[in-house]
């Protein structure tokens, strides 16, 4: 996927970097390519994701699809047959509401809900992650009417698909699964669907098919079952289970960690979502004592489970990733706060180790913090500000002063030529984040200009 990757770092420097007459150009060249049936409905949805929503992105978003246009990727979507095809053809209808808010209006009609009832009924491992995507983003967060699509959907022809479906759509369908639960809202409707899963057979799929699986493809299923239906029928198809799950923490601890969900992360160490019980594996910390010798590096999810992690990992000189694979805010806040009720000391040791690190992380902000949500990087800085004062004012007075003030003007001008759908929400970020910054001394009246506006 590297190739995707670099293809949207370069489409968002060239956009970034035209003119007027080259940014028509480029309008025009990505109309060609979405109105051209010859061009692959995955490279389509691709075009449309790797649009970014600032800066000169969000002129060619508001241009590129009118309502004819619309209409016609929308027709070209829905007349898909072949369920990959219908895959690619989920993702571009999930892009669409950037382009054009009358998707809205259009999925709002019979035809075109009776279709996605069909496709959810006949989910398939092309299909049910898309699927997913398409509650998520239309049922749940636009507000369109889920009651009237679950009407048209047949219960019973959807079970029976999760029943007899292949091995490697187990995740895809768990993932539709919890979307479409939660969307509908309904406990009883929620227990009725999931009663109707064969367990006996969904564990004897996995337990003979583990080895050309992933671990997430086997755990968030448990995870939804103990989330939308019962925690004790979670157990039973978790302990079903157990010895494929113990595969892969054998072959690899820290990925198996990495691959697994919340929801089934609590469970598996005994906790209940409904109250606050004692972990039934006491055994899972007798296992990781066994296993910690094979651990080489402490992240996030690892280290706030089982802390004694970064113990190790320290005292054998190994690396402490406070930012995680994922590079967040959010996850060193979780490993901070899990480290500071473990050991006080040991907390302060991994923010020394770490110290240049955030700093690198709080110059160069533009790559850090996401400025369209509200998000943990605020509450991690305020965190260290507020129980580790020292470690903070050596962060805060030793920051790139330069960088971070050509990063914050970026991130300003990006956020003013906004469309105003998301200006707000990034205009509330963009100014806690100013609030920390003019700490430093440097960049206080900077920041406060800013704050001003």
């Amino acid at each position: 996927m590297a190739h995707i990757r670099y293809a949207d770092f370069f489409t968002y420097i060239f956009i970034e970097n035209s003119d007027k007459d080259e940014l028509e150009c480029i309008l025009k060249f990505l109309k060609e390519i979405i109105l051209d049936e010859n061009y692959s409905l995955q490279g389509i949805s691709w075009v449309l994701h790797n649009v970014k929503s600032y800066g000169k992105g969000c002129y060619l978003r508001n241009n590129l699809i009118n309502d004819e246009e619309l209409q016609k990727i929308v027709n070209r979507c829905f007349s898909c047959e072949e369920s990959l095809n219908i895959r690619n053809a989920l993702f571009v209808i999930d892009e669409l509401d950037q382009y054009n808010e009358k998707i809205l209006t259009i999925l709002e009609q019979e035809k075109y809900l009776k279709r996605i009832a069909y496709w959810i009924e006949n989910v398939d491992k092309n299909t049910g992650y898309a699927l997913s995507g398409i509650i998520n983003d239309y049922f749940i967060n636009k507000h369109l009417n889920i009651r009237l699509l679950f009407s048209y959907i047949k219960i019973d022809r959807l079970v029976e698909r999760i029943n007899h479906c292949h091995h490697k759509a187990i995740w895809h369908i768990s993932n539709l699964l919890e979307r479409l639960l939660y969307a509908i809202n309904n406990k009883q409707i929620n227990k009725h669907i999931i009663s109707k899963i064969n367990m006996k057979a969904l564990a004897e799929k996995i337990n003979a098919n583990f080895k050309d699986m992933y671990l997430e493809e086997i755990v968030d299923i448990i995870g939804v079952i103990n989330l939308y239906y019962d925690e004790e029928e979670a157990l039973k198809l978790y302990e079903a289970t157990k010895n494929a799950i113990k595969y892969y923490f054998e072959k690899d601890v820290l990925r198996a960690f990495e691959n697994i969900e919340n929801n089934f992360l609590w469970m598996f160490l005994g906790y209940s979502f409904s109250s606050n019980k004692q972990p039934k594996e006491k055994k899972f910390f007798d296992w990781m004592d066994k296993n910690i010798e094979k651990i080489e590096i402490a992240e996030p999810m690892i280290s706030v489970v089982f802390p004694k992690v970064v113990e190790r990992c320290i005292e054998c000189s190994y690396e402490v990733n406070i930012f995680g694979h994922n590079d967040s805010f959010d996850g060193a806040l979780s490993m901070i706060i899990a480290l500071s009720e473990y050991d006080e000391e040991l907390c302060l040791k991994v923010l020394e180790l770490s110290i240049n690190k955030i700093i690198q992380k709080m110059s160069d902000l533009r790559y850090s913090i996401d400025f369209t949500k509200e998000e943990m990087t605020y509450n991690f800085l305020n965190y260290i500000r507020k129980n580790y004062q020292e470690i903070f004012l050596k962060i805060i007075n030793s920051l790139d002063v330069e960088k971070v003030k050509q990063n914050i003007k970026e991130n300003y001008n990006k956020i003013i030529n906004d469309n105003d759908k998301v200006k707000k929400k990034m205009l509330k970020e963009f100014e806690r984040i100013l609030n920390i910054y003019k700490l430093n001394s440097e960049l206080k009246d900077f920041c406060n200009i800013l704050l001003s506006k």
